[in-house]
């Protein structure tokens, strides 16, 4: 008898206690850390953008190597979405891109189906600061009562698991730093004309001579417009790096044009990154090879032919760091 009056003491406090957390829980929990990354806001702002760049940082898909993953729409785009499926540590649900402001905020809003049904808004923005790049990350979420008694227990672990993403991030651009930023652009279909050949990579210059003038000649002949600056088409590299599949073209405002010297070269309309590469032609190298390490860290696949656009003339700058050439790789 002294046992059971114990117990329903016990049973009483814990459901005083219970009921004391339903009636004075907050129903709105709001959650915002921060971190600063010595990189520039450009830089972090392509990691935080689209739904695959923070999957190399999400700090839940390693509780679940099995994760199940499905990216819908643009990504990068207000109405894009990502959805998962997990295991018990990570559950299911998806996100979705609400607004995009320049490179300062992204909104996004979460609906968990398991293990229970809800809905939060998020948000990251970024700010310059000293030393680097102040990224927050926000959670705000609401719930009626009995359930929001859950809220003094999420609160705590939303703030570790946002903390925990945010380290994820800073490290991740501090091992993969990036001198040049890569911005996605969708391209619309492109007309070029110009000579394409396989030859050696010391013959460029002399390739490039021969061809751009001439090109521009055969141009203002047609009655057709150029665009913008030569650029070269690369197709193709030998395994040593030796030679390459070469195109040298004047980009022109439509197809129309025939000319037996001159071969028209028309790329689709696509998704494609680019580089505004600074710095002296006979280092592109290093640009290219950022572009592969972005295009590897984020799972993507490149499309031939890889573009690279002169935009300055070398011959009219005195410093080679005020030479701009536009890499342009288009994407699957």
């Amino acid at each position: 008898m002294r046992f059971m009056k114990i117990f329903l003491s016990i049973l009483g406090i814990l459901l005083l206690a219970i009921l004391g957390m339903v009636i004075f829980a907050p129903t709105k929990v709001e959650v915002e850390t921060s971190e600063v990354i010595p990189a520039s806001k450009a830089m972090v702002f392509q990691e935080v953008l689209t739904f695959k760049a923070r999957d190399a940082w999400n700090p839940w898909t390693e509780l679940d190597p099995n994760i199940k993953q499905e990216f819908i729409g643009e990504d990068g785009t207000v109405g894009s979405k990502y959805s998962w499926t997990g295991n018990s540590d990570v559950g299911s649900g998806e996100q979705e891109i609400t607004a995009i402001k320049g490179m300062d905020r992204v909104d996004t809003k979460l609906r968990f189906t398991e293990p229970w049904e809800s809905e939060a808004d998020t948000y990251m923005t970024l700010e310059e600061v000293d030393g680097g790049t102040k990224v927050s990350w926000g959670f705000t979420s609401e719930a009626s009562r009995p359930t929001n008694a859950m809220m003094l227990f999420m609160k705590g672990a939303i703030e570790k698991d946002y903390n925990k993403g945010l380290i994820k991030l800073k490290k991740l651009i501090k091992d993969n730093p990036m001198t040049f930023e890569i911005r996605e652009k969708d391209m619309p279909e492109t007309y070029y004309v110009g000579k394409r050949s396989k030859i050696d990579m010391t013959d460029i210059t002399a390739f490039y001579t021969e061809v751009f003038p001439a090109a521009f000649g055969f141009v203002g002949k047609s009655g057709v417009n150029a665009t913008g600056n030569p650029l070269g088409l690369y197709y193709s590299y030998s395994e040593d790096g030796t030679k390459t599949d070469l195109a040298a073209v004047i980009p022109i405002e439509n197809g129309n044009i025939v000319g037996d010297d001159f071969e028209l070269i028309t790329i689709p309309a696509g998704k494609a990154l680019v580089m505004d590469y600074y710095g002296d032609y006979n280092a592109i190298d290093k640009g290219h090879n950022e572009f592969e390490a972005y295009l590897k860290r984020k799972g993507l696949k490149k499309k031939f032919p890889v573009s690279e656009q002169y935009v300055t003339d070398p011959t009219t700058v005195d410093d080679p760091s005020e030479i701009l050439t536009q890499i342009t790789y288009w994407i699957e």
